[in-house]
């Protein structure tokens, strides 16, 4: 059965990233602040962020194989873009929670650890797609 271009959606792997960065940011919001209520909402950020990686593994999954077109170019467009930034801000949090190492730090950078290194491998998919797809980039313009 062959898969449809016109069905890849950015929003499912969108809408759980921007919930995670939504944590993410009232967590340190809360953490500058000094409550101990900082460390309930991390793990909904982790939650929410492997939710939006597997959404994007099984649009990869079933996008791999197909012939190139506009729409799934600009799905690794996107994809490669947005888990760029959250690398990017991850690192920026991590470098920032390992200066408040006495309200609680270690446990963000032991938790962020692993978001770094997945986003990483989503990278390097986003990065191969793109590079599979080249021939489709002057349509986006």
């Amino acid at each position: 059965m062959k898969f449809d271009v016109k069905n890849v959606s950015l929003y499912n792997f969108l809408a759980p990233w921007i919930v995670s960065c939504v944590f993410l940011f009232t967590s340190l919001y809360l953490c500058i602040l000094e409550t101990n209520f900082y460390a309930y909402v991390v793990p909904f950020s982790l939650i929410s962020f492997v939710i939006s990686i597997f959404t994007f593994y099984q649009t990869h999954k079933k996008v791999k194989n197909e012939e190139g077109s506009h729409a799934i170019y600009q799905f690794y467009h996107i994809s490669f873009g947005v888990y760029l930034l959250s690398f990017i801000f991850s690192m920026a949090i991590v470098s920032i929670y390992t200066s408040i190492y006495a309200s609680g730090g270690v446990f963000y950078v032991w938790s962020f650890l692993p978001i770094l290194l997945s986003s990483l491998v989503v990278l390097t998919s986003a990065k191969k797609g793109l590079k599979k797809y080249e021939m489709y980039k002057q349509k986006i313009v």
